[in-house]
């Protein structure tokens, strides 16, 4: 889970019907990668990187955007 007040930087937006499908990254990557990523796979040279997949069902009101 997220912890409250992560900030996201949206990195796509799909439209493909309801409910949308949003991927982001958070501002601190590198600290949240080694929460998310599992060692191992840190460590494989095919990794390349994580994204966060976010529903916009589950934006409620626990969300708030701004531009930095």
């Amino acid at each position: 889970m997220i912890s409250k007040g992560t900030i996201v930087r949206i990195e796509y937006v799909g439209s493909r019907g309801l409910p949308v499908l949003i991927y982001a990254k958070p501002i601190n990557y590198a600290e949240m990668e080694n929460y998310f990523v599992p060692k191992d796979e840190l460590e494989d040279p095919k990794y390349n990187g994580y994204f966060l997949r976010i529903m916009t069902t589950e934006f409620g009101d626990g969300f708030c955007s701004f531009e930095h």
